[in-house]
């Protein structure tokens, strides 16, 4: 069975809410998506800027989400290191 993937209303929901400075409830969206999800590229995407909108560093960000992450970049199957 596959795993749903965000909406686009869901996708530009998130958007205009880190836009409006509402970092908070986009991470919560970002981070029941990627839950769901672990596919979900672009909330994956989302949630680290919300990270880094947050105030965090970008390595933060990757170290919050290293698979999702490595996953987005290379694609499915075993990854090295």
């Amino acid at each position: 069975m596959s795993r749903p993937f965000a909406t686009k209303s869901t996708l530009f929901e998130t958007i205009e809410l880190i836009d409006a400075g509402n970092i908070d409830r986009a991470e919560a969206i970002c981070r029941a998506a990627v839950k769901r999800n672990d596919q979900d590229v672009n909330m994956t995407a989302l949630l680290g800027a919300t990270l880094l909108k947050a105030g965090g560093t970008l390595a933060e960000a990757y170290d919050a989400h290293r698979a999702q992450f490595r996953q987005a970049l290379v694609g499915p199957g075993p990854v090295a290191g």
